[in-house]
């Protein structure tokens, strides 16, 4: 079968960069890593709600709703700590790496016309 739409990773288009840009970059980050630790952490809410030890404030568990809310209020602020050190490192990574030979991204363009 033929499937007009697909696209194999020659013929996706590409573009050659020296660097990416700091704030390109931290959305980036923040997505991947937003999109892991919210729902664990909201995870690990629901089972401290139900009794699990899974919520721990100064190395002691905590239960119930209140560790529901602590899981709630733990999720940005440790996505936030770990989106800065990920973000951080690439930044640095890609900044040394770039000196010496620019990148090859290949993207999927956006189809939508702009107003």
């Amino acid at each position: 079968m033929d499937y007009p739409l697909e696209r194999t990773v020659d013929d996706a288009p590409k573009i050659c960069v020296k660097r990416i840009k700091a704030g390109s970059l931290f959305i980036l980050v923040a997505a991947g890593i937003c999109s892991i630790f919210i729902p664990l952490f909201i995870f690990f809410g629901i089972l401290a709600l139900f009794g699990c030890e899974t919520v721990h404030l100064n190395g002691h568990p905590v239960f119930g709703i209140a560790g529901l809310i602590a899981a709630l209020i733990m999720a940005p602020i440790f996505s936030f700590i770990f989106t800065v050190i990920v973000w951080l490192a690439l930044y640095i990574g890609i900044r040394v790496c770039g000196s010496f030979k620019p990148f090859t991204i290949r993207y999927v363009a956006d189809d939508k016309p702009k107003a």
